[in-house]
C-alpha cells in the first residue's frame, strides 16, 4: 500500500485494521463513505 503498513493505512482511512483486511480478502466491501476516503487518499498518492 505504497509504503504504508495495513495498520497505518487503516488509521489514515479511520477504519479498523480488521476492516481493511476484510476488504483485501473480499470478505466485505467498503461503504460509500469509505470509498470516497480511498479515492481521496489514492489521488493524493498519484499527485506526489
Amino acid at each position: 500500500m505504497h509504503g504504508y503498513t495495513q495498520k497505518e493505512f487503516a488509521n489514515v482511512l479511520s477504519v479498523q485494521e480488521s476492516t481493511l483486511i476484510d476488504w483485501e480478502k473480499d470478505k466485505n466491501k467498503p461503504n460509500v463513505s469509505n470509498l470516497k476516503k480511498l479515492e481521496t487518499f489514492l489521488e493524493i498518492l498519484i499527485k506526489k
